[in-house]
């Protein structure tokens, strides 16, 4: 071994030993530095006599990040300090789509119009955000025409699934005046149960109508479905329709009005039935063609005044048996005419 080399083993054993070969003292240093291969290099120099000791170490090998990326190709964001990156508020919840899980709103009851009823205000809103109708969901209706309970249902379409339905009440309210087969009816006592009762006010022809020459009143009228007693004939309700011929009135009418069927020159029968109490004043006055009037009721307790005056001369009255004499005293004082003739019935 060489002189120069057997010196630098020397120094390099004693330098691990903490000791300047040269110098005989402690001496220590170390650096470590990167080389451009990726590897390590230690480097051990004497402080006192300079030499130096180098070492090289083992590549270091990188972790991988063990979750992967789900976009390779697209480059990641510079992070924006101004500009934070949202937050999702609802992490992990996926998109509602079942229309049975919506909040309706807009849903009010209706009245009977005898028209099919539709929600023109109905609002479907599903986790959230307002659904559009005929895009998002579709809607349709079942007994929404007549008075009584309807039903909404709603049916998800274009992505939304499920079907949900709803409600609402169609009313017959008191007051009000509905048409059946040309007649006017007015509710007097709004009732669901066959207890209603209404009032006839008039029909929908105009008086001068040739058409209107018959009137057929029932015990009973159907209203949106449901059934209502026919109680009164209100007061001029049909006074001057100058083509009406017929008349019959129902047993459950119990009262008819001043100047029902006043002047209805054309009038030639009338038919009062059982269940008639009051007949009021003008009722048939001035209906010159009235010659054949039938009585059935046994429970007539006023007849008004003029009721039966300038009706037919000669005209022909039957009567119950059992108020025959009764009945004739009270149309005598209506101003029924004297040349009258009555006749007896069970």
């Amino acid at each position: 071994m060489k002189k120069r080399n057997m010196r630098g083993y020397v120094a390099g054993l004693a330098l691990v030993a903490g000791l300047c070969i040269t110098q005989g003292i402690p001496a220590h240093a170390a650096t470590e530095a990167q080389s451009d291969s990726g590897t390590s290099q230690s480097y051990e120099t004497c402080t006192v006599c300079g030499y130096q000791k180098q070492e090289i170490l083992p590549k270091k090998e990188e972790t991988p990040d063990p979750t992967p990326d789900p976009n390779p190709d697209k480059p990641n964001p510079t992070p924006d300090p101004d500009k934070p990156n949202p937050v999702d508020p609802n992490p992990g919840t996926p998109e509602i789509t079942d229309i049975s899980e919506a909040v309706v709103s807009g849903i009010v009851n209706k009245a009977y119009t005898g028209k099919a009823q539709v929600q023109f205000k109905l609002m479907v809103s599903l986790g959230g955000k307002v659904l559009t109708a005929g895009k998002d969901y579709a809607v349709t209706y079942k007994n929404n025409k007549n008075a009584g309970k309807a039903t909404i249902t709603i049916k998800g379409q274009n992505g939304y699934t499920g079907t949900l339905s709803k409600t609402f009440n169609i009313t017959i309210g008191k007051g009000k005046t509905y048409v059946v087969k040309n007649v006017k009816y007015k509710v007097t006592k709004a009732s669901t149960n066959g207890k209603g009762t209404v009032t006839v006010t008039g029909s929908s022809y105009k008086k001068t109508n040739k058409k209107f020459k018959t009137l057929k009143l029932g015990k009973t009228v159907k209203i949106g479905g449901i059934s209502y007693k026919i109680t009164a004939v209100d007061k001029n309700a049909f006074k001057g329709c100058g083509y009406l011929k017929s008349v019959t009135i129902g047993d459950n009418i119990t009262a008819i009005g001043n100047s029902a069927f006043e002047g209805c020159k054309a009038l030639t029968t009338v038919k009062l039935g059982k269940g008639v109490t009051k007949i009021g004043g003008k009722v048939f006055y001035k209906a010159a063609k009235l010659k054949n009037i039938t009585i059935t009721s046994k429970k007539i307790k006023s007849v008004g005044k003029n009721a039966f005056n300038s009706i037919h001369k000669k005209p022909v009255v039957k009567l119950p048996k059992s108020k025959y004499t009764k009945y004739v005293n009270l149309l005598k004082k209506a101003k029924m005419p004297s040349k009258v003739t009555y006749k007896k019935t069970k």
